[in-house]
């Protein structure tokens, strides 16, 4: 089956263009533990968006750290020192500056993959909140390592411990809303995740020195989003390029009724988070690069994960330019990246649901799947009533819980495949980490394999929307099959790691452009 419905260093110099066929400056950074002070100091004085995100300077006579892009006058470079993230300019002593706002610097390249950091920072950005004070100890018991491993791996690539990220997360997600919104202050301080008002005021006045209070008056009234009907507005900042319209058709064609809908350019859907159910709204906002999100949740302490999951569904965090380098060495894709750069993979809400729309989609068309998830959806999942931004949208989709025993007469399921979703439901009740990230993704695989009706094809599919796996390949596909006719069997060998990549733009080429292509490497 086919899941496109388809039956089928330019050495250390400064380019503000990107050519992503050419070696590029951002490929010669050195790592984490060591950040090379001259380039870096470089990279600072032209301002180049391409690193935005990728170091911090911080400045000794000032103590503050800052984006790269930062419009203040730079200082000079005997007093700067180098961090690779903000979690390790923040730990050690430095404040976030208030002008560049380095809450909105794009995201770490490292969250995406499947190593142990990968997985540790989807958990901790998702799900901090589930755990006690001792949160560090629990996520690793709960991706296997232990403790010490974890600090480590932490250290080496991102310069800070899970403590300092997570502190540095509520800290500039706290400012995020005490700037951008008219939330009061102890609906951040919910929000943010911290235990008080009073602990929340005084980490505030130890860091920025100030009052949040003062520091939203200090703020540019332009930046001001407020609290409307239709809920918190939260800016998603990504490194372009950005094919936005690329996911958006994805997820488009694939919106489940009642549960998702698009409207106006704005793709919006029921979530659910534990307990807590709301409404989020999304649409790109290419002119400040990034994406913009509207959240109406009953719960404001899951207003960070949800941030977290809507990052995660539109792949904010992928080094694009980086992945489209990789993918033009081959011809088969070299013209497509040149026309549609920074095309990313569409992630989920929810693991499970994806494991559902997989497992119904097995052998019929993208249309006919959505009806059947649009009608499990319908008859099982959680009724929302008068939510805010909910207009079109009735319910939830299912949790693993609500489906584990579901009977699917009338609904138009084969009873084989009614029985893999109960059993598929059954796994995650027992196994609820199993697509949370918190499993490398074979394992997840293997699992999942292990369930009568789940094929490698609907395993593959499931690590590349759910668990992020860049290097998710799905070789059985109709359509990557029919694509890639007569170019031989090592074309994709020439994508790794990024297949994944490789196979959404596959999916998403136009009819003929695949049809083209099979016949030139045929020919």
């Amino acid at each position: 089956m086919s899941e496109n419905g388809q039956t089928v260093p330019i050495g250390c110099s400064i380019a503000l263009v990107m050519d992503t066929t050419s070696t590029s400056p951002i490929d010669n950074m050195p790592g984490a533990s060591e950040l090379d002070p001259a380039l870096c100091y470089r990279m600072m004085l032209a301002r180049d968006r391409r690193f935005d995100g990728r170091f911090f300077t911080a400045v000794k006579t000032t103590g503050i750290y800052c984006r790269p892009i930062c419009p203040t006058p730079p200082p000079k470079q005997e007093n700067c020192v180098w961090y690779p993230s903000a979690a390790a300019a923040q730990g050690a002593g430095f404040r976030p500056c208030i002008r560049c706002r380095p809450e909105h610097a794009p995201g770490l390249a490292v969250r995406h993959g499947d190593s142990l950091v990968s997985r540790a920072l989807g958990l901790l950005q998702e799900h901090w909140s589930e755990y006690p004070s001792g949160g560090v100890r629990a996520i690793a018991a709960r991706l296997g390592v232990s403790e010490r491993t974890l600090h480590r791996s932490f250290r080496r690539e991102i310069g800070a411990s899970p403590k300092e990220f997570e502190d540095t997360r509520r800290t500039l997600f706290a400012k995020e809303l005490i700037v951008d919104s008219s939330l009061s202050m102890a609906d951040v301080a919910f929000a943010a995740g911290y235990g008080s008002v009073r602990r929340f005021n005084a980490n505030f006045k130890d860091l920025f020195q100030r009052s949040p209070t003062s520091l939203r008056h200090e703020a540019s009234q332009k930046h001001q989003q407020g609290v409307g009907d239709s809920g918190i507005v939260l800016r998603l900042p990504y490194r372009e390029p950005y094919h936005f319209p690329s996911i958006f058709q994805f997820l488009e064609q694939r919106a489940i009724r009642g549960v998702e809908s698009v409207v106006g350019g704005e793709w919006r859907r029921v979530v659910r988070i534990g307990e807590s159910i709301g409404v989020v709204a999304v649409r790109d906002f290419s002119k400040k690069r990034c994406l913009e999100a509207r959240v109406a949740i009953d719960d404001l302490s899951k207003l960070a994960a949800a941030k977290a999951r809507i990052s995660r569904i539109f792949d904010i965090d992928a080094d694009a330019a980086k992945i489209d380098q990789q993918l033009s060495t081959h011809a088969f894709l070299a013209e497509d990246v040149r026309s549609r750069p920074g095309v990313r993979i569409p992630g989920v809400w929810d693991g499970f649901e994806i494991c559902i729309r997989a497992i119904l989609g097995q052998q019929i068309s993208v249309v006919a799947a959505r009806t059947l998830a649009g009608r499990i959806a319908a008859k099982f999942g959680k009724k929302i009533g008068d939510l805010r931004g909910g207009d079109g949208l009735i319910c939830a989709f299912p949790t693993p819980e609500e489906l584990a025993d579901a009977n699917f007469e009338g609904l138009g399921i084969m009873p084989a495949r009614a029985e893999t979703i109960r059993r598929v439901a059954q796994l995650l009740c027992q196994e609820p980490t199993l697509l949370t990230g918190a499993w490398p993704s074979e394992e997840a695989r293997a699992r999942l394999v292990g369930i009568r009706g789940i094929g490698p094809w609907t395993a593959s599919y499931i690590a590349l929307r759910a668990l992020g796996d860049p290097d998710a390949y799905p070789e059985k596909d109709l359509g990557l099959m029919q694509a890639l006719a007569g170019w031989g069997d090592g074309v994709a060998n020439a994508w790794r790691p990024w297949r994944g990549y490789a196979v959404i733009r596959i999916w998403t080429l136009p009819q003929s452009s695949v049809m083209n292509k099979a016949s030139s490497g045929t020919a």
